[in-house]
């Protein structure tokens, strides 16, 4: 059974394979565990553009100010704060 992170991770990872900035990390397998920064697969502006297509495809906007960097490094950990009631405001 899926539920909504599960969708929205299966999206935000065809999202990261098809904007990854770094040529060089073209053969790096990208799973919904993979640290997207360490790896380098996406830079800085590409990690906000991906926030910003988890917005739009949730409706939902996550406050920042209160998150602990891993909240923010895998695919999965990203979907579930856009997904979830106590991380992410409708709207």
């Amino acid at each position: 059974m899926t539920g909504p992170t599960d969708n929205l991770v299966a999206e935000a990872l065809d999202w990261v394979r098809a904007h990854r900035v770094d040529r060089e990390t073209m053969d790096t397998p990208v799973t919904a565990e993979t640290d997207l920064l360490t790896v380098g697969v996406l830079d800085s502006l590409g990690f906000v553009q991906l926030m910003t297509f988890l917005a739009e495809r949730t409706g939902r906007t996550v406050d920042l100010v209160d998150l602990d960097f891993d909240d923010l490094a895998t695919v999965r950990s990203l979907c579930r704060l856009y997904t979830s009631k106590e991380g992410a405001d409708v709207g």
